[in-house]
């Protein structure tokens, strides 16, 4: 009975020595797991970075473009309140020649009815 402890001491040592090379199996595997996962995770995010870098770029155009367009926007709102101002004023002088010119026109007609009246006083005589 002494030397069966010694076999089932040594038979439970090598069955726990199994379990913890099989454990220390699994765990590497786990290892080797997290480890490959990491390094796609890391290349994902490498890549995500450098894509938020390239849109972080494009915004930075497009947002200095659309403020380009927004001065460009204003000088146009500008120049066109400038023109109309000047289309105005025009209007304004021709309506002023065209009554200038309508008075001008009713001086003469009357003149010409005048001198057509003393003319024709002067043909009766």
């Amino acid at each position: 009975m002494f030397q069966v402890k010694p076999l089932l001491q040594v038979t439970r040592q090598e069955e726990e020595a199994g379990q913890k090379d099989e454990e220390l199996k699994v765990a590497k595997q786990v290892a080797a797991k997290t480890e490959a996962d990491l390094k796609d995770i890391t290349q994902k995010h490498t890549m995500l970075m450098e894509e938020r870098a390239q849109l972080e770029t494009k915004l930075q155009a497009e947002t200095e473009l659309c403020a380009e367009a927004e001065e460009m926007r204003v000088r146009l709102e500008a120049k066109k309140q400038e023109l109309e101002e000047v289309l105005h004023e025009m209007e304004a002088r021709l309506e002023e020649e065209e009554e200038e010119h309508s008075i001008s026109l009713q001086q003469e007609r009357k003149e010409m009815e005048e001198q057509i009246k003393v003319d024709t006083v002067l043909l009766l005589f």
